[in-house]
């Protein structure tokens, strides 16, 4: 980390030290942190953390999980970089800190750059800019925000992929969108499939969500649901598997309506 001339640096009592206000990241892996602390036990702590002055204590800035470390090390007085910083400069090194680190999951990211955006989404080049990405990358972290609520706990946890997710969110009725996500998180599935069912829903392809039959798992514990709907040449009712999909232009002028 680069100094600069007004940076002071301190041996700071770990309890006048504060978590960061906004922190990025809201979970750590366990064993990784105690791994961090025996290493800090056996060597100290190589990298200061860096803090700034605030409520009459010292806020991180960088450096939340060498802290947490230290913590469970039982270091008392922790080395520190004691700079000053405006709130938006400190967005920037944490985003720093945090946003290149394969750990992080889309759900924090997301969740940060919401913080930084607020309501005011003419700051989106603003904050590309100062965490280093694309401004479509930031307009997706916040399109995860927009996600149904069970939608966020699962990506998190890494139980749905983001692309999975991101095509699933797209269908707006909830009865088709929560089987499918039922579906992802039970039996897993690829980005591109979702994308192809979020295809068909958009293409009519389904019916209403009461001409699914739910799965009968009495006898059959990974039995799937079962689709009623109308034949596109006969008109006669179908019940899959005596059934086929497929694709059609969505401006069809031809297609079946």
């Amino acid at each position: 980390m680069e100094e600069k001339k007004d940076d002071v640096i301190a041996y700071i009592y770990a309890d006048q030290i504060v978590e960061p206000v906004d922190a990025m990241r809201t979970d750590f892996d366990r064993d990784a942190l105690f791994e961090l602390a025996e290493n800090i036990k056996k060597y100290g702590l190589i990298n200061p953390i860096t803090v700034r002055s605030f409520n009459g204590k010292f806020e991180i800035v960088a450096g939340h999980r060498r802290f947490k470390a230290c913590g469970i090390a039982g270091v008392s007085k922790i080395p520190c970089v004691i700079r000053t910083m405006s709130d938006q400069e400190v967005y920037g090194m944490r985003a720093g800190e945090n946003l290149f680190r394969e750990n992080v999951n889309p759900v924090d990211e997301a969740i940060y750059i919401g913080k930084l955006v607020g309501e005011d989404e003419t700051k989106i080049p603003e904050i590309a800019k100062l965490v280093d990405r694309s401004e479509q990358w930031v307009k997706e972290r916040l399109g995860i925000l927009s996600y149904p609520d069970y939608f966020l706990p699962a990506i998190k946890n890494g139980k749905i992929k983001l692309g999975v997710a991101k095509a699933l969110a797209q269908i707006t009725d909830e009865y088709y969108r929560q089987m499918f996500f039922d579906n992802a998180i039970r039996d897993g599935m690829t980005a591109w499939t979702a994308e192809y069912y979020l295809s068909q829903w958009e293409n009519g392809i389904f019916k209403r969500g009461e001409e699914i039959m739910p799965p009968d798992y009495t006898n059959n514990p990974n039995a799937q649901p079962k689709v009623r709907q109308q034949c596109a040449k006969c008109g006669e009712m179908a019940e899959d598997p005596n059934l086929t999909s497929v694709f059609i232009h969505k401006e069809c002028p031809n297609a079946t309506k």
